[in-house]
C-alpha cells in the first residue's frame, strides 16, 4: 500500500486558525456593503420601459407552442420570456476559435491542439 495515503491529518496550528478567521473577516466584509445593481420596473427609466414589454400572455407560434410568434432575433420591446432567450445566447467562451479547447482542453506546449 501507499505511505502517502494513510497519512494523518494534523489539526492547524492556532497561527493558522488566526489567520483564516482573519481572512473570511474581510472577505465577507465587502459583502453586506455591495451597491445595489438593479432596479424595480417603478424605477426604470422612460427608455429603459421603452425597451421592455411587461406582458405576460405573448403570442405562440403556430408550429412550436413553447416560443414566442415573434421570429428570432427579437426586436424591442422586449418580454421577459424574449430577455430570457437574449440571455441565453452568450456562451461562456468566443464561439468558435476556442471551442475546440473547451470541448478537448489538450493544448501541448507549443500551443497546439491535440
Amino acid at each position: 500500500m501507499n505511505s502517502e495515503a494513510h497519512r494523518v491529518r494534523q489539526p492547524l496550528t492556532p497561527a493558522a486558525r488566526a489567520i483564516l478567521c482573519v481572512a473570511a473577516l474581510l472577505c465577507s466584509a465587502g459583502i453586506g456593503a455591495a451597491e445595489r445593481t438593479w432596479r424595480s420596473v417603478e424605477e426604470l427609466t422612460e427608455a429603459d420601459k421603452a425597451l421592455f414589454d411587461p406582458r405576460t400572455s405573448t403570442p405562440r407560434d403556430s408550429g412550436l407552442s413553447y416560443i414566442p410568434a415573434e421570429p428570432y432575433p427579437f426586436e424591442a420591446p422586449y418580454t421577459a420570456e424574449e430577455m430570457g432567450f437574449r440571455s441565453a445566447e452568450f456562451v461562456h467562451i468566443s464561439r468558435w476559435s476556442y471551442a475546440p479547447n473547451d470541448v478537448f482542453g489538450v493544448v501541448t506546449s507549443s500551443g497546439y491542439i491535440n
